[in-house]
């Protein structure tokens, strides 16, 4: 049975207050248990990423040589190149590479099969798939310095097919995975990136073929951005947002999700340093969405959350409609 833990709130609140809960596997997490080094946690300063068109050229150069996923399909056919506010795309066929203007951070993908559902010609061993990962980036992610890419699971992509009849009714809906997502957190000095940046995601086809990548990897500095400092307790936040959260209109409210780490910016966002912060989330109710709140970690104080980028989004399921 899921244990809930209340926070009691001071008596001057207005009776229409929220019941703010916590549940108990987040009120429970100490510092020690979310990675949070004893003797403080340094900001990491980040080497500005700035656009450089002839060496951004060699390097998409090299990426339809020879990374596998560009290679095969276009059989040596230079890229026509393309920019926007955002960055620089190529493009060859069906492969796509874009390079971020910000943060150097890039998306290489085969749109005939990226999305796309295809038969499996053998099946796909879930576990097997951070090794297969592991040896793509090896292979074509030479600066990555392993140690730092933690392997933090398997998303996956969803396909629907459906008929239609002469009436206009969808029927016969079957669902499969068009792709497996396997994901790779960044950690520094052993110390989480969190937020949208700092992470390798490599594309799988349904049978296992690596039909891409995206990746924001920053360069980091050898040396920090200032010295060690401590960061405040996880429960000192919890109470912040249980006080913020008690004027919410929902009846009840759940504190139902927590981390720490380094945030990290996304691809379309310049970041001169990785400083340490809290997310913590909420549901107001079952079906509702959560929400996620980010919290300086040095301070306690609340930060306005990471915009939400363009480009490599969440992609919705694809429903296919077959008259």
């Amino acid at each position: 049975m899921k244990k809930i833990i209340l926070f009691v709130l001071a008596a001057s609140l207005p009776l229409s207050a929220a019941t703010v809960q916590v549940n108990s596997s987040i009120r429970d997490k100490t510092a020690a248990s979310l990675g949070i080094p004893a003797d403080g946690v340094a900001p990491q300063a980040v080497r500005a990423y700035k656009t450089d068109r002839a060496a951004l050229q060699q390097r998409a150069a090299a990426v339809f040589e020879r990374n596998p996923v560009a290679a095969a399909k276009t059989k040596g056919r230079a890229p026509e190149a393309s920019e926007n506010e955002y960055g620089v795309t190529y493009r060859s066929g069906p492969i796509e590479y874009e390079v971020s203007n910000a943060a150097g951070a890039e998306i290489l993908v085969d749109l005939d099969r990226y999305t796309r559902r295809e038969e499996a010609s053998q099946t796909v061993d879930e576990k097997a798939i951070e090794d297969y990962a592991r040896k793509y980036i090896a292979e074509n992610m030479s600066d990555v310095d392993q140690g730092e890419a933690s392997f933090a699971g398997v998303k996956k992509i969803m396909d629907s097919i459906a008929s239609m009849s002469k009436d206009g009714k969808v029927a016969d809906v079957s669902s499969g995975v068009a792709n497996y997502i396997a994901v790779f957190q960044r950690r520094i000095n052993k110390v989480p990136v969190v937020g949208p940046g700092e992470k390798i995601r490599v594309y799988f086809a349904a049978n296992g073929d690596v039909v891409g990548h995206s990746r924001i990897w920053r360069e980091i500095e050898k040396t920090p951005a200032g010295p060690a400092r401590a960061v405040v307790s996880p429960g000192r936040v919890q109470e912040a947002l249980a006080k913020t959260l008690a004027q919410h209109p929902a009846q009840s409210v759940e504190i139902d999700f927590l981390e720490f780490g380094y945030m990290g910016q996304g691809r379309y966002t310049r970041q001169e340093t990785l400083n340490p912060v809290y997310l913590i989330g909420y549901k107001a109710g079952e079906e509702s969405k959560r929400v996620i709140k980010v919290y300086d970690a040095y301070t306690g104080a609340e930060l306005a959350p990471p915009a939400d980028p363009p480009g490599d989004a969440k992609r919705a399921p694809k429903t296919t409609i077959r008259r």
